[in-house]
């Protein structure tokens, strides 16, 4: 019985921790707070940028670790489903057979597709 009553508190405290990483961002633009995201990247270098792409062309990005988003939309694309930097600046995201490439942080995007 010990082991089991240690067992539940074990649990509970781990579903109280888990959950309290996690909040809904609702300080981005308004124009992005519906959309839905399909990727999310944090540069690892520096965590305080970070940039998330997903339906509609729509990628937003930060600079302060999440304490303020910036938005933009990719009008040829559709849906963007992966996102990735390799420095502040320099970025790529795809989506439906097309590859996008940001030089200015996920600012402005061109297509690069071969």
């Amino acid at each position: 019985m010990k082991n089991r009553i240690i067992f539940l508190l074990f649990l509970l405290l781990h579903f109280y921790n888990a959950n309290g990483f996690w909040e809904k961002v609702t300080n981005m633009p308004s124009l992005y707070q519906t959309s839905y995201w399909l990727d999310v990247y944090f540069l690892e270098s520096n965590p305080q940028y970070g940039w998330s792409c997903g339906y509609e062309g729509k990628v937003i990005r930060t600079t302060d670790g999440g304490d303020s988003w910036l938005g933009t939309q990719i009008v040829t694309a559709n849906q963007l489903e992966s996102i990735h930097f390799v420095s502040s600046t320099h970025g790529y995201c795809s989506g439906e057979g097309k590859i996008y490439k940001s030089t200015d942080g996920g600012a402005t995007w061109r297509d690069i597709s071969p």
